[in-house]
């Protein structure tokens, strides 16, 4: 398990060291280990998963002053991200056939949340433009939007999980 961590961060470096986001680094190397990984991991696959999703939301909170928050930080935030969400789950549903849990998965796993991406390049832009208020509002509503994404993801994951204890239908 060291092997692709160690990997994934030097392809990180090396990806930021290009100025490329790092990201792009660590999930290239996520798809050429993934044939090597533990199975053992791919077992414990769902709590890993449930694990990361809350540290996702708890670190993102960090990244919020509620003073700095205003009615047109959260519209910036949450208008376009909505939109994107009903345009593509529109799509999977009329286009593709899907039904509306599946075209709604879809959606969230093509929701574009570019907090990590997003909010560095605005501390430069903010640097360079200094006294215009679009980099430090983008930079506010990039962690609202990464929440509301975040939060549709563990809507659907509730929603497309079978009940506990359900009765069969069989019987």
């Amino acid at each position: 398990l060291s092997c692709p961590v160690l990997v994934g961060y030097l392809a990180r470096t090396v990806f930021i060291a290009f100025r490329l986001p790092g990201i792009c680094g660590v999930m290239l190397c996520g798809m050429l280990f993934a044939d090597y990984f533990p199975t053992d991991l791919l077992a414990a696959r769902e709590h890993l998963q449930e694990m990361l999703f809350f540290v996702l939301l708890f670190g993102t909170g960090f990244e919020v002053s509620i003073g700095g928050i205003n009615p047109a930080v959260v519209v910036l935030a949450l208008l376009p991200a909505s939109a994107e969400f009903a345009a593509l789950a529109i799509f999977g549903t009329k286009v593709w056939g899907y039904t509306p849990l599946e075209a709604s998965a879809l959606a969230v796993a093509l929701f574009s949340v570019g907090d990590g991406l997003v909010v560095p390049k605005l501390h430069t832009l903010g640097g360079r433009f200094v006294g215009n208020p679009v980099p430090r509002l983008v930079r506010l509503a990039a962690p609202i939007e990464a929440c509301f994404g975040s939060g549709l993801f563990g809507v659907l994951l509730g929603l497309s999980a079978p009940l506990a204890g359900r009765p069969d239908s069989a019987s």
